[in-house]
């Protein structure tokens, strides 16, 4: 399950050592990841959760592409963190989510919502692995 648009992309991931964590990937030229870093989520209705987590991995590519004969160099950087998030917490995402903020250099990343686009898939991937563990 993932959520994407140009610069952003939520994704989930379940550990094997049963702890759960939110993936982000921010595509950009001008934004990046530090060390230790943070996501803000705000709910629809106003709650707020704190995720702390940690850059995972960086990819970079270059190329050329020519227009109307003339070379321009093309980059492409992608920056992935991975944050911790408590089993409770999902039926918090299940609210919706109005507003990311997730602590990126040299400026944060910052998104508003007008409708739930990635709480309610978050939850319901939680509950289907739940479902999983259960049938095991």
């Amino acid at each position: 399950m993932n959520h994407e648009r140009k610069f952003f992309k939520i994704d989930f991931c379940h550990c094997i050592d049963t702890s759960y964590h939110v993936i982000a990937v921010v595509k950009s030229g001008k934004r990046k990841f530090i060390g230790e870093t943070t996501m803000m989520i705000k709910t629809f209705d106003g709650q707020v959760l704190k995720l702390k987590g940690k850059e995972i991995d960086k990819e970079s590519t270059s190329g050329w592409v020519i227009i109307d004969g003339f070379f321009i160099p093309m980059s492409h950087k992608a920056y992935t963190a991975q944050f911790s998030i408590a089993p409770e917490q999902f039926e918090i995402l299940r609210q919706g989510v109005a507003k990311i903020y997730i602590t990126t250099i040299p400026t944060p990343h910052e998104r508003s919502f007008k409708r739930d686009k990635i709480g309610l898939k978050l939850y319901e991937f939680y509950e289907q692995i739940q479902a999983l563990e259960r049938e095991f």
